[in-house]
C-alpha cells in the first residue's frame, strides 16, 4: 500500500471483544506489505467489481450466492462468508493476530475507515495502530515463548478464523499484557520456597563439602576442574577449564565474605592476567555495592541456590547434612 502507516504506541492493557487469526495473502505473501503498511487484506473475490459493492453494502446473503456461482460448495461459500464479514464488519473491537516467520502480530483495525478494493481481487483495512510483535514490556512476541494453544493456530489451513476458547484468548491477553497467569505465581512462590530451604541446608555444609559442592554445581554447567579436589592455593580454592571455549577461570569459594576480601582476590585476578574469568562463590554477606569487573562473576545467596536446585543437587546436599 502507498498509505504507509507507521506503528503507533499501544494502550495496554489491551482488550477486546472477538479475537480472530487471520492469514495475509494466500501462502501469507502478502504479510510483509501488510505489517510494514500497517494494513490487514483478505481476498475470496471481495475486491471484483460487484462483489465489493455487496460487502460495502453489507449484503451476505448475495455475497454467499456470488461465493456459490464461483463453484464454492455450501459449507465453503458459509465460511468464506462468515470471514469476509467479521472482516467488513469490525467496528475495532476484535483482537487480529497473525504469524510471520517465528513472530507473532497482533492489532485492531482503524473502524474509522472502511476497507478498500484492490486490483489484485482483495480488500485491505488499515490498523488502528499498526501491527505489533511486543508485548507491554517490549519483549518480542515469538513462538517459542508463546503457548501452544496460540501457535497452533498458525497451522489453520484457512484465511481467518475465531478463536472462541476463552481460555486461548486469555492466554493471548496475558501474553501481550505481560501479565502472568495464576498457575505461574504459583509455581514461582513454590520453588523460591524451594530454593530458600536448599539454601538453608548449604549453609549447614562445612567448608571442604561446601567446595566440592561448588566444584559439581560448576561441572554440571560445563567447567572442568584443573587442579586437584581440596588442598590450599595460594590464589584459587579451584582452577577450572571450559572445553568447548578453552576458557581458563579461577574460582575462589568462600562460606562466608566481605567486600575487602573481594576486592583483594579480584585484584589478584587482574594482576595475574593467567585466567579468562573469575567465579567467586560464597553464601553468606553481601557484596551488592561492590565494583564487578566484565569477566568476574560473583554467585551470591540467592544465585547459588537457583544452580544447586537446576543442577540437582539437593539430595547431596540433604545426605551431607543429616
Amino acid at each position: 500500500m502507498n498509505d504507509i502507516r507507521a506503528p503507533q504506541a499501544a494502550a495496554y492493557p489491551i482488550s477486546a471483544d472477538a479475537v480472530r487469526y487471520i492469514k495475509l495473502g494466500k501462502a501469507g505473501r502478502d504479510e510483509g506489505e501488510c505489517i510494514q503498511s500497517g494494513w490487514m487484506r483478505i481476498g475470496h473475490h471481495s475486491g471484483d467489481a460487484g462483489i465489493y459493492d455487496l460487502c460495502r453494502a453489507g449484503d451476505w446473503a448475495s455475497f454467499h450466492a456470488a461465493q456459490r456461482a464461483l463453484g464454492k460448495a455450501k459449507g465453503r461459500a458459509t465460511d468464506i462468508t462468515g470471514q469476509v464479514q467479521a472482516f467488513y464488519e469490525d467496528e475495532g473491537r476484535t483482537l487480529w493476530f497473525t504469524f510471520r516467520g517465528e513472530k507473532l502480530f497482533w492489532g485492531f483495525a482503524d473502524c474509522r475507515a472502511a476497507p478498500v478494493a484492490r486490483d489484485d481481487g482483495g480488500s485491505w483495512r488499515p490498523m488502528l495502530t499498526g501491527w505489533h510483535a511486543l508485548d507491554r514490556d517490549g519483549r518480542e512476541l515469538r513462538k517459542d515463548n508463546l503457548p501452544g494453544e496460540i501457535t497452533r493456530t498458525a497451522g489453520y489451513q484457512g484465511t481467518s478464523c475465531s478463536v472462541r476458547d476463552p481460555n486461548v484468548q486469555a492466554a493471548l491477553f496475558r501474553r501481550i499484557n505481560a501479565e502472568r497467569a495464576p498457575e505461574e505465581i504459583r509455581a514461582e512462590e513454590a520453588r523460591k520456597t524451594y530454593a530458600d530451604a536448599v539454601l538453608h541446608l548449604v549453609r549447614r555444609l562445612g567448608p571442604a563439602d561446601f567446595e566440592l559442592l561448588v566444584d559439581l554445581m560448576l561441572s554440571n554447567l560445563g567447567w572442568r576442574r584443573q587442579n586437584d579436589v581440596g588442598g590450599t592455593q595460594k590464589t584459587q580454592d579451584i582452577s577450572l577449564r571450559q572445553p568447548l571455549t578453552g576458557e581458563r577461570a579461577m574460582v575462589q569459594v568462600k562460606t562466608s565474605t566481605t567486600r575487602r576480601e573481594f576486592e583483594t582476590y579480584a585484584a589478584i585476578f587482574r594482576e595475574l592476567g593467567e585466567f579468562d574469568r573469575l567465579f567467586y562463590v560464597y553464601h553468606t554477606g553481601d557484596l551488592s555495592k561492590v565494583a564487578i569487573g566484565p569477566n568476574e562473576v560473583l554467585i551470591g545467596p540467592e544465585r547459588l541456590a537457583e544452580l544447586v536446585v537446576d543442577a540437582g543437587l539437593y539430595d547431596w546436599v540433604l545426605g551431607k547434612v543429616l
